[in-house]
């Protein structure tokens, strides 16, 4: 018979990020999370509970952390995103691949809307190019030599599988 042993945490330590608010007790918010050579990751895009499409996000992080919540090593850490009043954020998503992709909320941001890759084992972001006619498309996952990316435009409108060459 098998079983299986849980280990579990309630939140991820606050105090780890520089630009934590120390005014509320918000713990960091998961945007995804993964477990990949006996690491956990999780993408944090801030604690702010208001509305990031509203007023965009206090900041976002990717880290290591362990079983018990704590911060291992902060991979990725933005700066305050609320210093000015323009509105900022990336949601971070973990892939079947080494790669996290980031997607920018607001098409006015430093990245012009436009979505990169971040590698785990190499530390490097990667600029997105997709093939002629499907600069509309947004990258899903990565697999392999494959991805997935999808076109929304009032719903759903296609999906797509490529072949992609040098991330």
């Amino acid at each position: 018979a098998k079983t299986a042993k849980w280990k579990s945490f309630s939140k991820i330590d606050k105090k780890a990020f520089t630009h934590h608010d120390d005014r509320w007790a918000d713990t960091p918010k998961i945007d995804s999370l993964k477990i990949s050579d006996k690491r956990i990751y999780a993408f944090i895009p801030g604690e702010s509970s208001s509305s990031v499409n509203k007023w965009g996000m206090d900041y976002y992080a990717l880290a290591q952390i362990s079983a018990e919540g704590n911060v291992i090593e902060k991979i990725i850490e933005s700066d305050n995103l609320h210093t000015d009043s323009k509105k900022r954020g990336v949601n971070g998503r973990f892939t079947d691949s080494e790669y996290v992709i980031l997607t920018p909320l607001f098409k006015n941001d430093d990245w012009k809307g436009k979505q990169k890759v971040f590698s785990l084992t190499t530390r490097q972001y990667c600029d997105i190019t997709l093939p002629k006619g499907m600069t509309k498309h947004k990258l899903e996952n990565i697999s392999g030599e494959l991805c997935l990316t999808s076109l929304f435009d009032r719903g759903l409108k296609e999906v797509a599988l490529c072949n992609y060459i040098n991330l």
